[in-house]
């Protein structure tokens, strides 16, 4: 039998033994069921009001009831980022706790859950509680542990538990008001330190590793073990029950103490004490010490934001050497968490600055120990028989501290970046993860360049002695006399990058004069270099005006001037930033590179690769690819395939330039200018050549998080055909069209729609489509496209070739990737295209010149295998309206890329029971890379 205690006699004995109460107190006893995977909690909290506000209710973190369902807000924010894993989970993987009582000291509290929140519980005191006086409650509960596949916390396949975050505290106070903030799966948790003295009884079998220090162990009822565990100033308990034990625990001179299993080969030459004693050191010198004695760093940590690199991609030609590998993945996972006990801020809204400083420190580590490290690492001395593979490249020449501004600009060049002070929960996760603490760290480390003398790292210092509370703005001005604006309210705040160019040289035998612009017209500190055979010969700090501004400098035997031709401050437009000097024109030379690079800043580039495709008509084509495409987006884009088909033995291929208008301030992100041109075989020995000018504009919310997204098009196709004798119109025709996309996605929901108007004259005609698609916590998913068009006028009725067709588009415009788009029998003509009618099944009528609408369903029978039903109707001048109906099998093997199609009752009959079925089966095939790409990069964008 479960031995009772009385918790106010222990509190009383508790508070005697402290002078001064300052922070919450918790005291709690735990006993974990490791086959029911629940854990029984009794817990008392003593809770002082430092507010100056009289306060009449108390409002407490439950995070682990945010695992409970699909109406926490950590349910919704994982589906916004595709993240299915609550929808296809069984309830017992689910988490949530059960609250017994709240006593307070005049007994029973009432309490209830925010109506939107699920995970913060409001507690009506029965007395105010005055500015510094103290209340002692008690709370019983159990906590059902969720699998740990959602966030990382809970119970995994192996019956190891990571505790995280899963006591009941209470909420912080900010400035006198409570901040209530759900459990995003973020590890913002956001508790000021306070103490703890936590008993837990659990089964022997497992071994406990804690980032509290452990006062007792023993052995308790046979098979269950007693320990208990203290901490005086402590943010987050943290907790691992594992049947193994992988952690190592190393207790440095000064007694700090870190547990972790991230941990170097066993075979390999990394000397484990030595590596963390020089990341420790490094770190307590720049950022003080912790106020506690030990942390647990946690593989589990690194693994859910690593760096991002090819270290682990290209381990097999050992780019990185194994010390520098283990210590930078160390480093980043060891600052996390002490970073995360060091400040004592609101780190889901000021989440920039651990992000921004755990990047510095970990480039200032870099360059302290390893300097001379690329991004790429040794791969640019990679040989294959002899001949450097990467030579002539300039990916391999950028720093490993360049990388980070580097791959910030990757998003911003995409205009996916946002501003480093929105709270957290409205990042994308790859502005949660990478572009946000990338480009705030990148700023940092630049602002250190520019303030010199040590200023920022001792500002760093003083700032963290505060744990955070202080001004760092105020810290950094005061030491440097320095107005900081631009960095503080211009550059972590606004979303629109810098953008320093150089406008125009004038070079004569004693002096050369620069003019430099900023395109925004903003202020900031810039370093000019004058570079010699790739080497730095001279540098000088400015800070620019914001206006168009003269310097002039003697002059020199210079190959280029340039504008921080390191890469520590991100800018929208490097290429701008160096300026040949030996030719009066200053036009950089050409280089033509193989395959892909990034931007080289020397010169202008252009890459070329080899490449191949297929269709029935031109069979295998190969040809080369020549484009000025590089790794991040550019204003001006050109890619021109030009191919061999060697089955028609003449040239075919494909032809687009593109211009980009990126606004980063508006909903109206992007506008895009397109000229487009095709030429291939439409027929045996039948040519068609298509050219497009188009234009695009793109919409979005200012919410980078919501899934909403429009587009406006206007395209003008023009196609030539060479003429079949078997059509008698003409083959060459136009046609304007006017388009509007909407689509707004998540994990759980699809629904778009698209309306088009076609003006040609031969034809005009509107249509419109819209799709819904939901996915049910069972796992089966439901479908459903509603599509309506309808001809305005037609003057070509002696061809069905501009007709709406039931169950196979004529494509006239070429938008579809048909393998083979004129077969009307053979496996090719079987290929299926979800466009206009959307049937499967075929029929003998099915093009309309008049008017046609149709619904096409489909719901989940078990995991990929779905029933499909299509229903619709069309009309043809002249005749009568016919419907139609079919029914079938559909194996969705690939969403969208890959599916088949087996008809079963349609308007034809029993479909199976007639002849040549095989030839009814159809298939969705899109082949296309981008198409399956793109099902694994949404997201994160």
């Amino acid at each position: 039998m479960k031995k009772k205690f009385d918790p106010f006699i222990y509190i009383f004995i508790f508070l005697l033994q402290l002078k001064v109460i300052s922070q919450t107190n918790y005291d709690i006893y735990s006993e974990l069921d490791s086959k029911e995977k629940t854990i029984t909690i009794s817990q008392t909290i003593t809770f002082k009001n430092t507010s100056n506000n009289i306060l009449d209710k108390i409002y407490l973190n439950d995070w682990a009831n945010s695992y409970e369902g699909t109406e926490s807000q950590l349910v919704n924010h994982l589906a916004n980022q595709f993240n299915r894993s609550f929808y296809f989970s069984a309830k017992n993987k689910l988490g949530y706790t059960e609250i017994e009582r709240i006593n307070g000291n005049q007994g029973s509290l009432i309490w209830s859950r925010l109506k939107d929140q699920l995970d913060i519980i409001e507690v009506i005191l029965h007395e105010p509680l005055n500015p510094g006086e103290i209340i002692n409650f008690c709370i019983n509960y159990k906590v059902k542990l969720p699998d740990d596949k959602f966030t990382g916390y809970g119970v995994n396949s192996n019956n190891k538990i990571f505790f995280r975050d899963f006591f009941i505290s209470v909420s912080p106070l900010e400035k006198d008001t409570w901040i209530l903030q759900s459990n995003l799966g973020l590890r913002d948790n956001s508790n000021p330190p306070s103490s703890y003295l936590i008993n837990w009884k659990y089964p022997n079998k497992y071994n406990l590793v804690s980032n509290l220090k452990n006062i007792s162990k023993k052995n308790y009822a046979g098979d269950l073990i007693s320990s208990q565990f203290e901490a005086a100033k402590l943010s987050s308990p943290e907790f691992i029950f594992d049947e193994k034990n992988d952690f190592e625990k190393i207790v440095f001179s000064d007694g700090f103490i870190v547990e972790t299993d991230i941990l170097p080969k066993k075979n390999g030459n990394i000397e484990l004490e030595k590596s963390l004693q020089k990341i420790y050191l490094f770190t307590k010198n720049i950022l003080g010490p912790l106020e506690r004695d030990r942390l647990l760093v946690l593989r589990k940590d690194y693994i859910k934001n690593p760096l991002v690199g090819i270290s682990e991609a290209f381990s097999f030609l050992k780019p990185f050497s194994e010390e520098f590998i283990f210590e930078t993945k160390f480093i980043k996972a060891f600052l996390a968490s002490y970073l995360h006990e060091l400040f004592d801020i609101n780190k889901r809204k000021n989440h920039w600055i651990p992000g921004g400083v755990q990047t510095y420190m970990m480039m200032k580590y870099v360059e302290k120990f390893y300097p001379e490290t690329k991004f790429l690492g040794a791969l640019k001395d990679f040989k294959i028989l002899g001949i450097p593979f990467f030579k002539g490249y300039s990916a391999p020449k950028i720093g490993f501290n360049e990388s980070f501004s580097f791959i910030y600009e990757f998003g911003e060049h995409a205009n996916n970046q946002q501003s480093d002070t929105l709270g957290r929960e409205k990042l994308t996760k790859s502005n949660e993860l990478y572009t946000s603490p990338y480009h705030v760290g990148s700023g940092l480390f630049y602002l250190d360049q520019y303030l010199g003398k040590n200023i920022l790292e001792e500002g760093l210092g003083e700032f963290s002695s505060s744990n955070g509370k202080d001004s760092f703005k105020i810290i950094l001005e005061n030491k440097s006399n320095k107005n900081l604006n631009w960095f503080f309210s211009d550059y972590i705040s606004d979303r629109e990058a810098f953008d320093l160019y150089i406008k125009n040289t004038l070079k004569n035998k004693t002096t050369t004069s620069i003019t430099i612009s900023e395109k925004n017209g903003r202020k900031l500190p810039f370093k000019l270099d004058f570079i010699k055979n790739d080497s730095i010969v001279k540098e000088k700090w400015y800070f620019h005006s914001g206006k168009d501004s003269i310097y002039k400098l003697k002059s020199g035997k210079y190959d280029y001037v340039a504008i921080n031709s390191n890469r520590y401050l991100p800018e929208k437009n490097r290429h701008n930033n160096w300026k040949y000097l030996k030719p009066s024109h200053g036009i950089k030379p050409l280089k033509l590179t193989f395959y892909g690079d990034s931007e080289n800043l020397k010169r202008n580039q252009l890459f070329y690769h080899p490449i191949s495709d297929f269709n029935v008509y031109d069979g295998f084509t190969a040809g080369m690819r020549i484009y000025n495409t590089r790794v991040k987006n550019q204003p001006f884009e050109l890619d021109v395939h030009p191919q061999y088909s060697f089955k028609e033995n003449d040239y075919v291929g494909f032809f687009r330039t593109r211009y980009r208008f990126i606004n980063h301030k508006s909903k109206n992100y992007l506008n895009q200018a397109f000229i487009t041109g095709k030429s291939y075989h439409y027929n045996t020995n039948l040519r068609y050549t298509s050219i497009q000018p188009s234009f695009s504009m793109y919409f979005r919310p200012l919410d980078l998080r919501s899934n909403k997204r429009q587009q406006l098009n206007v395209s003008w196709y023009n196609v030539f055909r060479e003429r079949d004798p078997e059509i008698e119109v003409n083959p060459d025709y136009s046609v304007l069209s006017f388009l509007h996309r909407y689509n707004n996605s998540d994990a759980v929901n699809v629904f778009s729609t698209t309306s088009n108007l076609e003006i040609s004259g031969k034809f005009g005609k509107i249509h419109f489509t819209s799709q819904y698609r939901k996915l049910f916590p069972s796992g089966r998913q439901f479908s459903v496209r509603f599509f309506a068009g309808k001809f305005i006028w037609h003057n070509t009725l002696e061809t069905q070739f501009f007709d709406f067709n039931l169950n196979r588009s004529p494509d006239y415009l070429f938008r579809y990737d048909y393998l083979g788009r004129s077969d009307e029998t053979g496996i090719w003509s079987q290929q299926f295209v979800p466009a206009e009618g959307g049937f499967k099944s075929f029929f003998e009528e099915s093009s309309s010149n008049n008017y046609m609408v149709s619904i096409n369903a489909s719901i989940g029978i078990w995991k990929w295998i779905e029933f499909y039903g299509d229903i619709g109707t069309l009309k043809n001048q002249g005749r009568n309206s016919v419907s139609y109906f079919d029914s079938g099998i559909k194996l969705n093997l690939v969403q969208d890329y890959f599916e088949l199609f087996f008809p079963l009752y349609s308007s034809n009959g029993f479909e199976p029971s007639q002849d040549f079925y095989s030839t009814k089966i159809r298939f969705l095939f899109y082949p296309r890379l981008s198409t399956l790409s793109s099902l694994f990069t949404r997201k994160w964008f």
